[in-house]
Protein backbone atom coordinates (compact mmCIF):
# COMPACT_ATOMS: atom_id res chain seq x y z
CA UNK A 1 0.00 0.00 0.00
CA UNK A 2 1.46 3.27 -1.14
CA UNK A 3 1.22 6.73 0.80
CA UNK A 4 -1.36 7.62 -1.18
CA UNK A 5 -3.38 4.73 -0.64
CA UNK A 6 -2.70 4.54 3.20
CA UNK A 7 -4.21 8.01 3.35
CA UNK A 8 -7.44 7.23 1.81
CA UNK A 9 -7.79 4.29 4.50
CA UNK A 10 -7.26 6.44 6.83
CA UNK A 11 -9.50 9.03 5.97
CA UNK A 12 -12.37 7.04 5.53
CA UNK A 13 -12.20 5.58 8.98
CA UNK A 14 -12.44 9.06 10.80
CA UNK A 15 -15.57 9.76 8.55
CA UNK A 16 -17.26 6.41 10.16
CA UNK A 17 -16.09 7.72 13.94
CA UNK A 18 -19.01 8.90 16.19
CA UNK A 19 -18.57 12.70 17.43
CA UNK A 20 -16.98 11.81 20.47
CA UNK A 21 -14.73 9.21 18.55
CA UNK A 22 -13.65 12.11 15.96
CA UNK A 23 -13.49 14.87 18.52
CA UNK A 24 -10.66 12.50 20.44
CA UNK A 25 -8.96 11.76 17.62
CA UNK A 26 -8.78 15.33 16.14
CA UNK A 27 -7.22 16.09 19.96
CA UNK A 28 -4.66 13.69 19.43
CA UNK A 29 -3.74 14.40 16.18
CA UNK A 30 -3.30 18.14 17.34
CA UNK A 31 -0.96 16.96 20.29
CA UNK A 32 1.25 14.57 17.37
CA UNK A 33 1.47 18.10 15.16
CA UNK A 34 2.35 20.20 18.34
CA UNK A 35 5.14 17.21 19.26
CA UNK A 36 6.57 16.93 15.59
CA UNK A 37 6.58 21.18 15.67
CA UNK A 38 8.74 20.94 18.51
CA UNK A 39 11.07 18.51 17.36
CA UNK A 40 11.71 20.61 14.35
CA UNK A 41 12.50 23.73 16.20
CA UNK A 42 14.94 21.60 18.75
CA UNK A 43 16.79 20.13 16.05
CA UNK A 44 16.94 24.05 14.48
CA UNK A 45 18.30 24.91 18.29
CA UNK A 46 20.64 21.79 17.71
CA UNK A 47 22.11 23.37 14.43
CA UNK A 48 22.29 27.17 15.41
CA UNK A 49 24.04 25.52 19.66
CA UNK A 50 26.44 24.04 16.67
CA UNK A 51 26.94 27.31 14.28
CA UNK A 52 27.22 29.79 17.75
CA UNK A 53 30.53 31.31 18.15
CA UNK A 54 32.29 33.53 20.95
CA UNK A 55 31.76 37.12 19.97
CA UNK A 56 32.33 40.74 21.36
CA UNK A 57 31.14 44.08 19.98
CA UNK A 58 34.25 46.66 21.10
CA UNK A 59 33.05 50.09 21.44
CA UNK A 60 35.86 52.30 22.17
CA UNK A 61 35.38 56.18 23.36
CA UNK A 62 37.88 58.09 22.27
CA UNK A 63 38.56 61.67 25.02
CA UNK A 64 40.28 64.43 23.52
CA UNK A 65 43.07 65.55 26.49
CA UNK A 66 41.70 68.97 25.88
CA UNK A 67 38.24 68.33 26.48
CA UNK A 68 39.21 66.82 30.51
CA UNK A 69 40.40 70.40 30.95
CA UNK A 70 37.40 71.95 30.49
CA UNK A 71 35.48 72.66 33.22
CA UNK A 72 34.12 70.03 36.39
CA UNK A 73 30.85 69.67 34.59
CA UNK A 74 30.16 65.58 33.12
CA UNK A 75 31.45 64.72 30.03
CA UNK A 76 28.39 63.30 28.08
CA UNK A 77 29.39 60.97 25.28
CA UNK A 78 27.65 58.15 23.08
CA UNK A 79 28.65 55.16 21.08
CA UNK A 80 26.77 52.49 19.14
CA UNK A 81 27.25 49.44 17.87
CA UNK A 82 24.58 47.77 15.26
CA UNK A 83 24.06 43.87 15.22
CA UNK A 84 25.21 42.30 12.51
CA UNK A 85 22.26 40.99 9.80
CA UNK A 86 21.05 37.51 10.03
CA UNK A 87 22.16 37.06 13.21
CA UNK A 88 21.11 36.95 16.62
CA UNK A 89 23.77 38.19 19.37
CA UNK A 90 23.56 36.62 23.01
CA UNK A 91 25.00 38.76 25.43
CA UNK A 92 26.71 37.03 28.81
CA UNK A 93 29.02 39.41 29.82
CA UNK A 94 30.79 43.38 29.90
CA UNK A 95 34.38 44.27 29.71
CA UNK A 96 36.13 47.74 30.42
CA UNK A 97 39.43 48.39 29.40
CA UNK A 98 40.90 52.11 29.33
CA UNK A 99 44.04 53.69 27.54
CA UNK A 100 46.46 56.57 27.48
CA UNK A 101 47.38 57.51 24.14
CA UNK A 102 50.37 60.02 23.38
CA UNK A 103 53.90 60.74 22.46
CA UNK A 104 57.23 59.80 24.04
CA UNK A 105 60.44 60.90 22.50
CA UNK A 106 58.80 61.39 18.89
CA UNK A 107 57.38 58.10 19.20
CA UNK A 108 52.99 57.48 19.52
CA UNK A 109 52.96 55.07 22.49
CA UNK A 110 49.32 53.37 23.84
CA UNK A 111 49.61 52.30 27.52
CA UNK A 112 46.47 50.09 29.47
CA UNK A 113 45.60 52.11 32.64
CA UNK A 114 45.49 49.49 35.17
CA UNK A 115 42.63 48.98 37.71
CA UNK A 116 44.39 50.05 40.53
CA UNK A 117 44.96 53.50 38.75
CA UNK A 118 42.30 54.13 36.86
CA UNK A 119 40.02 53.45 40.34
CA UNK A 120 41.80 56.19 41.78
CA UNK A 121 41.89 59.04 38.67
CA UNK A 122 38.79 58.04 36.84
CA UNK A 123 35.29 58.04 37.57
CA UNK A 124 32.83 57.61 35.28
CA UNK A 125 28.91 56.60 34.67
CA UNK A 126 27.87 54.67 31.62
CA UNK A 127 24.14 53.03 30.85
CA UNK A 128 23.39 50.48 28.43
CA UNK A 129 20.42 50.18 25.94
CA UNK A 130 19.14 49.27 22.55
CA UNK A 131 16.73 49.47 19.77
CA UNK A 132 15.81 45.60 19.71
CA UNK A 133 13.93 45.95 22.69
CA UNK A 134 14.00 49.84 23.13
CA UNK A 135 14.34 49.97 26.35
CA UNK A 136 17.48 50.64 28.71
CA UNK A 137 19.04 47.79 30.35
CA UNK A 138 19.08 49.37 34.02
CA UNK A 139 16.75 51.62 35.86
CA UNK A 140 19.60 54.65 35.92
CA UNK A 141 23.33 54.89 34.64
CA UNK A 142 25.49 52.61 36.74
CA UNK A 143 29.22 53.19 38.57
CA UNK A 144 32.23 52.69 36.54
CA UNK A 145 33.30 50.24 39.26
CA UNK A 146 30.99 47.57 38.15
CA UNK A 147 32.59 46.90 34.66
CA UNK A 148 36.18 44.94 35.28
CA UNK A 149 39.09 44.27 33.46
CA UNK A 150 39.09 41.30 32.07
CA UNK A 151 37.06 37.78 31.36
CA UNK A 152 37.76 36.51 35.06
CA UNK A 153 36.13 39.77 36.81
CA UNK A 154 33.99 40.56 33.70
CA UNK A 155 30.58 41.89 34.93
CA UNK A 156 28.28 39.17 34.30
CA UNK A 157 24.37 39.43 33.27
CA UNK A 158 21.82 37.46 35.40
CA UNK A 159 20.06 36.77 31.68
CA UNK A 160 21.85 37.21 28.56
CA UNK A 161 20.35 39.92 26.66
CA UNK A 162 19.24 38.48 22.70
CA UNK A 163 19.52 41.25 20.20
CA UNK A 164 18.19 40.36 16.55
CA UNK A 165 19.92 41.61 13.49
CA UNK A 166 20.01 45.05 12.78
CA UNK A 167 19.35 46.15 16.76
CA UNK A 168 21.45 48.95 17.64
CA UNK A 169 23.54 48.89 21.10
CA UNK A 170 24.23 52.10 22.82
CA UNK A 171 26.40 52.98 25.78
CA UNK A 172 25.84 56.29 27.56
CA UNK A 173 28.63 58.08 29.30
CA UNK A 174 29.10 60.44 31.82
CA UNK A 175 32.48 61.24 32.57
CA UNK A 176 33.01 62.82 36.03
CA UNK A 177 36.91 63.52 36.12
CA UNK A 178 39.98 61.72 34.36
CA UNK A 179 43.42 62.80 35.39
CA UNK A 180 46.85 60.66 35.45
CA UNK A 181 49.42 62.47 36.65
CA UNK A 182 51.98 59.63 36.20
CA UNK A 183 51.07 60.05 32.43
CA UNK A 184 52.20 63.83 31.96
CA UNK A 185 55.71 62.35 33.32
CA UNK A 186 55.59 59.66 30.82
CA UNK A 187 54.92 61.11 27.81
CA UNK A 188 55.74 64.54 26.10
CA UNK A 189 52.07 65.07 25.17
CA UNK A 190 49.07 63.46 26.01
CA UNK A 191 46.20 62.83 22.86
CA UNK A 192 43.52 61.23 24.49
CA UNK A 193 42.21 58.75 26.69
CA UNK A 194 40.32 55.92 25.62
CA UNK A 195 37.61 54.22 27.27
CA UNK A 196 36.87 50.62 26.04
CA UNK A 197 33.35 48.11 26.62
CA UNK A 198 33.15 45.31 25.33
CA UNK A 199 29.68 43.56 24.75
CA UNK A 200 30.84 39.89 25.14
CA UNK A 201 28.72 36.99 24.51
CA UNK A 202 28.08 34.30 21.68
CA UNK A 203 26.49 35.33 17.91
CA UNK A 204 24.35 32.83 16.18
CA UNK A 205 23.49 32.85 12.67
CA UNK A 206 20.14 32.72 11.39
CA UNK A 207 20.59 31.58 7.75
Amino acid sequence: MNAEEKALEDLSKVEKLSPAERAEYERIDGEITKCEKALSLLEQGRKATYEARNFRYVLDLDIPFEELALDQTPLSFGLSATVKKDTKFFCTHMECATYAVGVAEGTQLTLAIRPWLRRSYLQFDWQVRDTGSDRSWQNNFLPMGLLKTNRVNSLVLGTPTVLSGGAEVFVDYKVKSMSFPIFQSIFESIKKYTIQISLCGYEVSEK
